[in-house]
């Protein structure tokens, strides 16, 4: 649509048949009046993940544009990079092959983008299980905030966040040589280099919890404390030292990292 924000939307999959419908009817019941392009970033799948895309490009080619890149795999920050190569929205958002958006939620968050024009948005999102248990954030919204600013965690949930394009040109992107905090590490330059965030106080995203999901923190705790303190001595030196030593001592007396 002429004029409106463009949003690139980047899904990265391998053998997501599973969830993947779900992932993209999600994406059809937004609404109609939206610039999307929806990017898919293929590990050469080998079950029905490229028939299920490639109907969906068929069927929504007047309304959405589906592209779809394949190859070899090299880790989900290498996918992720490459649909960050290919995309020529205004603002990237990642949704995974197994999440899904909240109904109609785009364009009011686009609404917002277009009024403020920040470089970052997040909003929140329903961590939710097999059994039914649903685990929303957004209640101590202001507590997240401040601690994210002292570098205790990030404010990225990928599914609820609109991280505009050039950002990635002016910070560089996901460090692929990490497996699971490489967006903990792009917090931390954005923040170095104060740029501008607004928060969108909505579930934007559902976020599905199971043994597969290698973006489940608590089933790669120690991988991403390793991370994590890698990225805050790269970043801040020795306050990123004393952070780190804080959190280790958070997880000692409480059981819970920061």
């Amino acid at each position: 649509m002429k004029g409106s924000t463009r949003l690139s939307i980047i899904t990265c999959t391998w053998n997501s048949e599973k969830y993947l419908q779900e992932c993209i009817e999600s994406i059809k019941n937004q609404l109609w009046n939206l610039s999307i392009e929806h990017i898919f970033v293929d590990g050469l799948s080998t079950d029905k993940t490229l028939e299920i895309i490639q109907s969906y490009q068929k069927e929504y080619k007047d309304r959405i544009d589906v592209k779809i890149l394949q190859s070899s795999p090299k880790g989900v920050y290498n996918a992720m990079n490459q649909g960050i190569d290919n995309a020529t929205g205004d603002y990237l958002l990642f949704l995974n092959s197994d999440d899904y958006l909240e109904d109609d939620i785009l364009g009011n968050y686009l609404d917002q983008v277009k009024l403020s024009k920040k470089d970052i948005y997040y909003g929140n999102i329903d961590f939710f299980t097999a059994e039914g248990q649903h685990f929303p954030t957004g209640r101590f919204h202001w507590l997240r905030l401040f601690l994210a600013k002292l570098w205790f965690h990030t404010l990225f949930y990928h599914p609820t966040c609109l991280i505009k394009r050039q950002l990635f040109n002016e910070l560089g992107k996901y460090d692929e040589k990490k497996k699971i905090a490489s967006d903990y590490g792009f917090w931390l330059r954005a923040t170095k280099h104060h740029k501008s965030l607004e928060y969108f106080p909505h579930i934007v995203a559902h976020f599905r919890i199971h043994e597969d999901s290698l973006s489940t923190w608590w089933a790669n705790d120690n991988l991403s404390i390793e991370e994590i303190r890698a990225f805050r001595v790269q970043e801040y030196g020795f306050y990123g030292k004393i952070i780190h030593a804080i959190g280790m001592l958070c997880k000692k007396l409480t059981g819970k990292y920061m």
